[in-house]
């Protein structure tokens, strides 16, 4: 935002001059924009206004008031829209007698399944403890990472998906000089998306740098939402992996036959209803990182995914006639991968 202070008021005296009415106004030339997912929660600040009286704050979702006239500049949203809602416009308005200014952040909406289908991978052979550099020519940088995309690491030896390293990592490793390393631990298949932070291990400082990071625990690996290492590091960074065994679900997913042969699907028992979806096989992925579900149905027609926490099995009554549906329900036995 391009600042710019009005005074209102000034009063003069033979000694000097006393500014008593001013306040600092927010010209509108750039919004921040930034992703949410559903059925997450994301923290929004509210640049400080500056101004006299003190400014009173509120905040509007796509122009209906959500808080007024306080003075609290942090706004803690759950995100829960209707379906088809892919933006949220959220304004902060900073108000007092003299005038009002606003900054406005734009909410693009995601689900929080999708990421486990939609990533790119990194496959590299030079990201591990054991590749050690000896100076900073050798050494490799991660700034060309997109914060807007999702990650998966892999193997380059074994093609198996690997993860960022949970402790403290040595200087001048993982193709380096300053080691990137997850402060926080990864989430657990309930825990699902969560917020961390990465820390870059130099100068016998475990977290000489940190950025932030969003994390999802998919079927069998994790998926990291990253920041490119900033030049204000002053050395090269780059995000470090290690092989390490991540608990799965080995699971099987069947189609019971129905003794007329109609297709059918599970009725009330729906946990979560995604959209959109192109193809069976995500509306299997998107079960398969929901804990709770243990069969899904899909219809190609709306591209709609229910997941469900029942089966047919358990629940015979509960399955209704519904031509052009796909249902399956889940087997599975405890497995690792890694």
């Amino acid at each position: 935002m391009e600042k710019k202070l009005e005074v209102r008021a000034i009063k003069k005296d033979d000694d000097s001059v006393f500014l008593i009415l001013a306040i600092l106004k927010y010209k509108p030339v750039k919004h921040s924009v930034q992703d949410a997912y559903y059925q997450t929660s994301i923290t929004l600040v509210c640049p400080e206004p500056f101004g006299y009286p003190e400014p009173f704050v509120a905040w509007v979702k796509n122009g209906v008031v959500l808080q007024n006239s306080s003075s609290d500049l942090t706004l803690n949203l759950s995100i829960i829209a209707q379906r088809d809602t892919t933006k949220w416009t959220i304004d902060c308005v900073a108000r007092n007698k003299h005038g009002a200014d606003y900054h406005r952040f734009v909410l693009n909406l995601h689900s929080r399944y999708a990421m486990c289908t939609e990533f790119r991978d990194l496959v590299e052979g030079t990201r591990t403890a054991l590749h050690v550099v000896h100076n900073q020519q050798s050494a490799q940088n991660d700034g060309d990472i997109d914060n807007r995309t999702w990650y998966r690491f892999v193997s380059q030896a074994t093609g198996t998906p690997v993860q960022l390293p949970d402790s403290c990592t040595e200087p001048w490793t993982c193709g380096t000089q300053a080691s990137g390393w997850l402060r926080g631990g990864h989430p657990s298949m309930e825990e699902g998306l969560v917020h961390r932070n990465v820390c870059f291990s130099w100068n016998d400082n475990c977290c000489f740098a940190e950025v932030q990071a969003l994390v999802r625990h998919c079927y069998g690996y994790y998926v990291y939402k990253l920041q490119p290492t900033a030049l204000e590091f002053k050395v090269k960074a780059r995000y470090c992996v290690e092989n390490r065994a991540i608990p799965y679900e080995d699971a099987l997913f069947y189609q019971p036959v129905t003794k007329t042969g109609v297709q059918s699907a599970l009725t009330n028992h729906a946990i979560h209803t995604e959209y959109h979806v192109t193809s069976s096989w995500k509306c299997m992925a998107y079960c398969l990182s929901e804990m709770t579900c243990v069969s899904f149905s899909y219809f190609p027609q709306s591209n709609t995914c229910e997941l469900n926490n029942s089966t047919e099995s358990s629940n015979p009554e509960g399955l209704r006639k519904r031509p052009g549906t796909e249902y399956y329900e889940k087997t599975s036995h405890s497995s690792f991968l890694g």
